[in-house]
């Protein structure tokens, strides 16, 4: 507590002054009392010094094992086709989202629970799609346009410019900080087929830990090779398909078959790894994980690209289907997410949405 006294912040950046260096490690209060209404706790410090925390602060900040393992309790839905179809897709609308903020509040809070949702009625351009994507934070810049054009391309540099079926995957592995948030935005549909479907990772991964255990732990431990290597980038990074926290809770998704690179693994361990990523890919492709949707002109899917696959079915070239894309970073939601929590909603936690792993981390100051 001494170490987070708010006498210790500069009160203006209110960044701390103080540092660990300072204090001994046996450092005792020599008084703690409440104020009469129980809404504040003061400290009395051997040297004098006096701190004072509020009550919801210490609530939510607390690290005694009964709060941690209440913290991780907090559920995610997870979803398979299904139990989403019972559920009904979350859908908002482009005009609720640009006028009211407890709108976009709701659409944070159903893409940190879901991991996946639908907007409607955005214009069919770029400027459209960078308004509704900017609600939720900053524009990831990538070595793709900030808003790409993906469709049919005679000669494609990128699979995703073809017309054919794309199997599920997630974009951008072979970047270090993979983005947290993907939007896809039917600017232009006269062609047939070309329906998305999304599996949800996290679903898919409890299923490998049920099904094959050993499995399971090896890809938590081994490192997938991503990258993306043509006359302008050479992108390399490795990171293993499945991140697990301290706790053994999934908190991410790396998977992207397109771009995988040769494994950087001993020798011994090549066959395990093959034979445990079959097991996986098979989950991963069974139909009864994948919820289907067709987006018309107008359409946007909003999800997370750390958690949620995404693919879709071919289609016919000869017409013409032109997806809108962009990202936005974990980081840049994360921060969205706790500044809107602070006004609408205090002391909600946010739950696991990306790399890591997010419990007994509030929205509350």
């Amino acid at each position: 507590m001494w170490d987070n006294c708010p006498r210790n912040k500069e009160p203006s950046s209110q960044q701390k002054m103080n540092s660990l260096i300072d204090a001994p490690l046996d450092i005792i209060p020599l008084k703690i009392e409440s104020d009469p209404l129980g809404s504040t706790m003061h400290v009395v410090w051997e040297e004098g010094n006096v701190s004072s925390f509020p009550a919801n602060w210490l609530r939510d900040h607390t690290y005694s094992n009964p709060a941690l393992n209440e913290a991780r309790r907090q559920a995610l839905f997870t979803w398979d086709k299904e139990k989403l179809t019972k559920h009904s897709l979350s859908t908002f609308t482009y005009q609720e989202l640009m006028e009211d903020e407890k709108k976009v509040w709701e659409w944070a809070k159903v893409l940190s629970s879901v991991g996946l949702s639908k907007v409607s009625g955005v214009p069919p351009d770029e400027e459209g799609l960078k308004a509704v994507a900017s609600r939720l934070g900053r524009l990831k810049v990538t070595m793709y346009p900030l808003v790409d054009h993906v469709y049919y391309q005679p000669s494609p540099s990128n699979v995703a410019y073809t017309s054919v079926r794309l199997e599920p995957h997630m974009d951008l592995c072979y970047y270090e900080a993979v983005p947290g948030f993907q939007f896809l935005h039917c600017a232009e549909y006269k062609t047939t087929g070309g329906q998305n479907f999304f599996v949800d990772g996290f679903m898919a991964a409890e299923y490998l830990r049920m099904l094959n255990p050993s499995a399971f732990q090896l890809l938590t431990h081994t490192k997938t090779t991503f990258q993306k290597i043509d006359k302008e980038n050479h992108r390399i990074y490795r990171s293993p398909p499945i991140t697990i926290d301290q706790t053994g809770q999934i908190v991410g998704i790396n998977y992207s078959p397109q771009f995988e690179g040769p494994l950087q693994i001993p020798f011994d361990s090549v066959m395990e790894y093959y034979g445990a990523m079959k097991s996986w890919i098979q989950i991963i492709r069974h139909p009864d994980l994948a919820y289907s949707l067709q987006l018309g002109e107008g359409d946007m899917v909003a999800f997370n690209n750390r958690r949620v696959l995404h693919a879709r079915e071919a289609f016919a070239p000869e017409g013409t289907r032109r997806i809108l894309t962009c990202y936005v970073d974990t980081d840049e939601f994360s921060s969205t997410w706790r500044l809107m929590g602070r006004r609408y909603e205090e002391g909600l936690m946010l739950p696991r949405i990306g790399d890591y792993t997010f419990w007994g981390d509030s929205v509350s100051t």
